[in-house]
């Protein structure tokens, strides 16, 4: 995954990323047209003149964002219309299709975690960026994204983290602020009060939920393009959240959800509430790990776009929003490495891991040249590198989901400080 540093105005924030992420700029732009076309009969033009609709809100409202998303639109070299229509997709499709993901938020008397599972069709995977971003008098933010895009995932430097949940169901309320967008405007939120106010005065322009959280706990924000519902985490801490609506808005109508929806959410909660059982630790290992779960494969927590089932998960997050630190596990990069793989079997093992060795081989060139935040540069102090080899590992499918041991972890500082560990 590139990582695409940008600081300055809006419009040179967006600028920068344009430039750096060109090339995966045009990758989301050829995915998208495709969907769309496909999913919805709908050619770019024809997007690209529905997302346009957008355009006076953002003008009132939110003007700098127009702003980075016109520099995006320079550097990469493509019309502002087919970057806008990327950060307002989620609207454009009205339920036609969606990202499916698991969250979870889990509070202790020590700690507040953030975390999610994204799932989305496999070809999209490479357009995914590491995106930092410094801007005066802001928080800085750390997220990763489609490139193109300037709200997703992730967490800011006041300690303020977000998650998604992509909700099918029909309506948009082009008065409200897009999906994508909403989550920025909670990462240039200084505390997680600021951001609940902000979405809930501005409203959201299409179904979600999106996870706002800090080190005093987390709110669930069920959106649909009528109303924004908050969803308050139980008494032992424990927040989920999956793809269908969990209380009623009124006019609006999830039935377009995904079966495996609900038995997701039955399942991380069960997770989630027996992590410490047992004097068991609790913590964001435990966490990554109920990340991992395939129970109901290949429409699992940890899912696979096989058998019918419509995305796979290409990443995981989890925050620790007490130290400001998330750690991103690149799911498919693996997978990828074991495309290779010779499935003949001896003994229960694979005969051959040159593709695991190759794999090794190509995180060990990263380790060897880091990317850095343009405004810091990396010292031994706040940047680590630590490169684990994959154990033995019994099947293609195991290693599917489970080897998530082969790691290049990252430590890196902006303003004040943020930690990401990037695993593949």
């Amino acid at each position: 995954m590139k990582t695409v540093a940008c600081n300055g105005t809006p419009h040179e924030i967006g600028l920068q990323h344009g430039q750096q992420a060109r090339n995966e700029i045009e990758g989301s732009i050829n995915f998208y047209e495709g969907l769309f076309q496909e999913t919805a009969k709908l050619s770019w033009e024809k997007v690209m003149k529905e997302a346009e609709k957008s355009v006076p809100l953002l003008r009132e409202k939110l003007p700098r964002y127009l702003e980075e998303i016109n520099g995006i639109a320079t550097g990469s070299q493509h019309p502002f219309l087919s970057i806008l229509a990327l950060n307002v997709r989620t609207e454009i499709a009205y339920g036609l299709f969606t990202d499916g993901c698991t969250a979870i938020s889990h509070r202790t008397r020590t700690a507040t975690h953030l975390a999610q599972n994204w799932d989305w069709q496999t070809p999209q995977k490479a357009n995914l960026i590491h995106l930092l971003i410094s801007q005066p008098s802001q928080p800085s933010i750390d997220i990763i994204t489609e490139a193109g895009i300037i709200g997703k995932i992730g967490l800011n430097s006041s300690g303020v983290g977000v998650c998604l949940n992509a909700i099918r169901a029909l309506g948009v309320d082009w008065g409200r602020v897009p999906v994508h967008l909403a989550l920025r405007v909670c990462l240039d939120s200084r505390s997680r009060e600021e951001a609940v106010r902000r979405v809930k005065e501005m409203g959201v322009a299409s179904a979600c939920n999106i996870f706002v959280a800090d080190a005093s706990g987390a709110v669930g924000l069920e959106c649909s393009h009528r109303d924004v519902v908050e969803l308050a985490a139980a008494e032992d801490g424990v927040l989920c959240h999956t793809n269908h609506f969990v209380v009623q808005h009124t006019g609006v109508d999830d039935y377009l959800q995904w079966a495996d929806s609900k038995p997701r959410l039955e399942r991380v909660e069960e997770l989630v509430r027996g992590m410490g059982k047992g004097h068991g630790k609790v913590g964001g290992e435990e966490i990554e790990k109920i990340l991992e779960d395939e129970q109901g494969w290949p429409a699992s927590i940890c899912r696979e776009q096989i058998k019918g089932s419509m995305a796979e998960t290409l990443f995981s997050v989890v925050m620790d929003l007490q130290r400001k630190k998330a750690t991103q596990s690149l799911i498919l990069a693996m997978r990828d490495a074991l495309n290779d793989i010779d499935e003949t079997q001896q003994n229960g093992r694979s005969r051959s891991r040159s593709a695991i060795k190759d794999f090794g081989k190509h995180l060990e060139s990263t380790a060897s040249n880091p990317p850095s935040s343009p405004q810091t540069q990396p010292t031994n102090q706040n940047q680590r590198l630590e490169l684990n080899h994959p154990k033995t590992i019994s099947s293609k499918k195991e290693l599917s989901t489970r080897n998530t041991n082969l790691k290049l972890q990252m430590y890196i500082q902006p303003e004040p400080s943020i930690s990401i560990n990037q695993s593949a």
